[in-house]
């Protein structure tokens, strides 16, 4: 189970923070681990302990560790559960050692593979007072139940303190081999943080031209050939599109295919084009980009048929499907040539742009018989 703040983290936390971290993380597993042995432990030794131990103590702790242990997964300071499991394994040793008191084996003692993992989990958690706490513990209640002979004790606790003193000693050392990085990180970081803020003025910058080149140049030709005439919707376009060419670029809403192309065909009648828009299928979810290159799409080949088809009618008619959506612009004029390169917009205006989201633009335009433009994502 992945925590929330490692679902939050980014490019912003430094390596050394992720690594220590990380490694806090792994005492969870060995605590995890060291409880599966002492159950092992006390299946095989069920007998050796009197009542109040095994229906008592023993389900309280089991009940109590495993909370311990989940906390230690999805918890955002580790270290602080680790030190709780280690008072709470210290607990569990006395208790233990108290019950087999009189028995000199250390075969009976539950504790034992407990405190062996949860000393070097502690160790990596820099939990270092309650792993030292756990170990003192440990031993004193084993010498004062008189469990085990004293070499034996001396040799054990010997093995647990190396074993803390490795877990202390490699965790350093990784931690500070993550924090050489923490520069180059913070670096790299910082340059990408301007990248995208470069990205984003680049973006805004070539909208604004796309946008003055569809709309306000496009009317301002229109007007120069004669094409349209003053009218209250014309001079509504033209303070639109002043607007932009101040730079002010249009706030709209969240992209939305349906309305976005009524709101095309309702600026294209300003220029004298009716458009007749019809829908067939159940829309589906497009993504924004998708949605803004097959309007602006759709938009480019009406102003061409403002422009060349001498008609004052056009069709749109949007055919959706469960993997995405076609659009068929026709009209019934000039029509042209479609077979010669080049002309009526379609290799940048409209073709350009579908390609940009992975979808496709094609003309078929007879001289006298109209045009038909489609344009459908995905290609």
């Amino acid at each position: 189970m992945r925590t929330r703040w490692l679902e939050s983290a980014s490019a912003e936390v430094a390596p050394s923070a992720v690594v220590d971290f990380s490694v806090r993380r792994a005492a969870g597993g060995l605590f995890a681990a060291a409880g599966v042995q002492a159950a092992v432990c006390v299946a095989v030794t069920w007998s050796a302990y009197p009542s109040w131990f095994r229906f008592g103590v023993l389900p309280v702790v089991a009940a109590v560790f495993a909370l311990g242990c989940a906390r230690l997964v999805t918890d955002r300071t580790p270290s602080s559960w680790v030190a709780r499991l280690c008072g709470l394994g210290a607990g569990f040793s006395v208790a233990a050692s108290v019950g087999v008191a009189g028995v000199d084996t250390g075969g009976t003692n539950v504790a034992e593979p407990l405190v062996g993992l949860g000393v070097f989990g502690a160790g990596l958690a820099s939990a270092r007072t309650a792993a030292v706490v756990l170990i003192a513990a440990h031993r004193s209640g084993l010498a004062l139940a008189g469990t085990g002979g004293l070499g034996e004790q001396l040799g054990l606790g010997l093995l647990e303190v190396a074993s803390f003193t490795a877990a202390v000693v490699g965790g350093g050392r990784l931690r500070r081999w993550a924090a050489t990085y923490d520069g180059p990180a913070a670096a790299l970081a910082a340059a990408v943080r301007q990248d995208a803020e470069w990205e984003r003025v680049d973006v805004a910058r070539r909208e604004h031209a796309r946008l003055s080149h569809d709309e306000p140049l496009f009317t301002i030709r229109l007007i120069a050939e004669g094409v349209v005439v003053d009218s209250p919707g014309t001079r509504a376009r033209c303070r639109r599109e002043a607007a932009i060419l101040r730079g002010r670029l249009p706030t709209v809403a969240e992209p939305d295919l349906t309305r976005d192309l009524a709101v095309k065909a309702e600026q294209v009648r300003g220029l004298g084009l009716e458009v007749v828009v019809d829908h067939e299928g159940v829309p589906v979810p497009l993504r924004a980009d998708v949605t803004s290159a097959v309007v602006g799409a759709t938009g480019a080949a009406l102003r061409n048929v403002v422009r060349h088809g001498g008609v004052a009618v056009a069709g749109v008619r949007v055919t959706w499907s469960p993997g995405g959506v076609r659009v068929v612009i026709t009209d019934r004029g000039r029509g042209f040539d479609s077979t010669r390169p080049g002309g009526f917009g379609v290799p940048e205006a409209i073709g350009r742009r579908m390609r940009q989201v992975g979808g496709t633009a094609t003309v078929h335009s007879v001289p006298g018989r109209g045009t038909e433009v489609t344009v459908a994502w995905p290609g």
